[in-house]
């Protein structure tokens, strides 16, 4: 697939869940009121799969051509020639191998199968209540699947996550990389409300912090290096 192909299949699957899009060459940023979105585009017609990984980067997007990216690299999507970029796709986020629709304004069915045609998740969640109570977590219905415990790869870390049971979002993963970069090598940590750990686990993975401490206990999640 051509890099400008590539852009422009990209630009339309997140301006269809309401993002704002910037592209610079093979760079993107997808933005909305909440969440900030960056990653490489990687096209095969100019790069081979070894130069592909080291050029990942975020949020991957690659052609079929370099499909065993995804082998190597974490939070890949493989876009395949011939896709149908004119079908409807409700606004949603992927947390491991499940996808959760956090609004929708179509037909169940048709969401399902919108989603089921470009990602291969175990389940799809839709949230019908907002995040409440002391944990925050909302209340989800299930589309597809059974199951709501899933393991997602981030910044080189995996956690285990029941989306119904403890807060957690992918879209925060460009913010998450911010602020551990700002962390010095030995810096006090305290982190606050860590759900089920995500800045104290890539914190201390990363920066080696003296001391990374987590505020009450959240059910739901653990942490696993990768």
């Amino acid at each position: 697939m051509e890099q400008g192909e590539l852009q422009d299949r990209v630009r339309d699957i997140f301006e269809r869940q309401g993002f704002e899009v910037d592209i610079s060459s093979d760079t993107f940023v997808a933005r909305d009121e909440d969440t900030e979105i960056s990653g490489t585009l990687l096209s095969s017609r100019q790069l081979t799969s070894e130069e592909a990984i080291k050029k990942s980067e975020g949020k991957v997007f690659v052609d079929s051509g370099l499909s065993e990216v995804a082998d190597s690299v974490e939070d890949v999507s493989v876009l395949e020639e011939g896709d149908d970029t004119d079908i409807d796709m409700p606004s949603f986020e992927v947390i491991g191998d499940i996808a959760v629709i956090n609004q929708l304004e179509m037909p169940e069915e048709d969401a399902v199968d919108a989603i089921l045609s470009h990602h291969d998740v175990k389940t799809i969640l839709l949230k019908t209540e907002p995040l409440q109570g002391e944990f925050r977590v909302g209340e989800y219905k299930k589309l597809y699947g059974t199951e709501t415990e899933t393991i997602h790869k981030e910044n080189g870390c995996r956690f285990k996550v029941d989306v119904t049971k403890a807060y957690f979002s992918e879209r925060l993963a460009t913010e998450r990389q911010r602020v551990v970069e700002k962390i010095e090598e030995g810096e006090e940590v305290l982190v606050i409300g860590a759900g089920v750990g995500p800045y104290p686990i890539e914190i201390a993975k990363k920066r080696g912090p003296e001391q990374s401490g987590r505020s009450g206990e959240e059910p739901g999640g653990s942490e696993h290096d990768a």
